[in-house]
């Protein structure tokens, strides 16, 4: 056996005051993929993003993440399901971008997005 170190590409932890910006918002999402965050009409990343936390606000609904082909329900391709109240921190920068959806007949949800860079 070696006795050669193991390294790791695992970020070391980091606090808030660490990171350079912060930044809340809240989207609707509805019943067509909707991009995360998105100001009025503008998806708006947040420039040199890190990672973003996504919290599902509303109090009965599922929110579905994914990609631009997301889909409200369990199909193949159906989101990762944020239910009500329900948080997801992700490491994703700002070239990648999030989609959320409700279900059909659910109308809307509110999420809230929190960016750092």
């Amino acid at each position: 056996m070696s006795n050669e170190a193991i390294t790791t590409n695992i970020p070391a932890y980091r606090t808030l005051e660490q990171f350079q910006t912060v930044i809340q918002r809240v989207t609707t999402i509805g019943e067509t993929a909707t991009k995360i965050p998105i100001v009025g009409s503008t998806y708006t990343p947040l420039n040199y993003r890190k990672g973003i936390i996504v919290q599902n606000v509303d109090t009965s609904k599922t929110v579905y993440l994914g990609s631009a082909t997301v889909t409200g329900d369990t199909a193949a391709t159906g989101g990762l399901q944020l239910l009500p109240h329900g948080s997801l921190p992700i490491t994703l920068d700002g070239s990648c971008t999030l989609y959320g959806i409700v279900a059909t007949g659910d109308t809307s949800a509110k999420v809230v997005s929190f960016e750092v860079s």
